[in-house]
């Protein structure tokens, strides 16, 4: 029998494939409005975040966005961002992936839509909001 990833082709393998047909297919000011666009729309999530006095935010790359839940200290912050992160994904409402690099939890949100407008941002910012409210409650 077969296992899943022995039927699959290997992306690894094919990663500078992708690429040339990503830039093939878009060119290279597609690829630049493309990134712009994410850039921006990363920007508007992350404004939005900032005001919310309850959250950390850490800086931008590109459409990867980090934050923390803030606590009363590191330990309170680290846990209370784990918990934070895994209610976000088991309301099935948003997908977070969380990190710990040197024993510091934050959760990411990444902005990688082709068709994302102001209003999907909009969007997602008032779900993040009610989502941290229904948690603290």
């Amino acid at each position: 029998m077969l296992r899943r990833n022995e039927k699959e082709i290997s992306m690894t393998k094919y990663r500078a494939l992708k690429i040339w047909m990503t830039l093939k297919l878009r060119g290279l000011e597609g690829m630049r409005q493309y990134i712009a666009k994410v850039n921006n729309m990363a920007a508007r999530l992350r404004a939005s975040m900032g005001r919310d006095g309850r959250l950390i935010v850490g800086k931008q790359i590109l459409g990867l966005i980090c934050f923390q839940y803030k606590g009363t200290s590191p330990t309170d912050t680290n846990e209370k961002t784990y918990r934070l992160g895994a209610y976000i994904n088991w309301s099935g409402k948003m997908l977070v992936t969380h990190a710990a690099p040197n024993g510091t939890d934050f959760i990411r949100i990444t902005i990688t839509r082709d068709h994302i407008t102001e209003q999907k941002i909009d969007d997602t910012w008032m779900i993040l909001q009610h989502l941290i409210t229904e948690w603290e409650g």
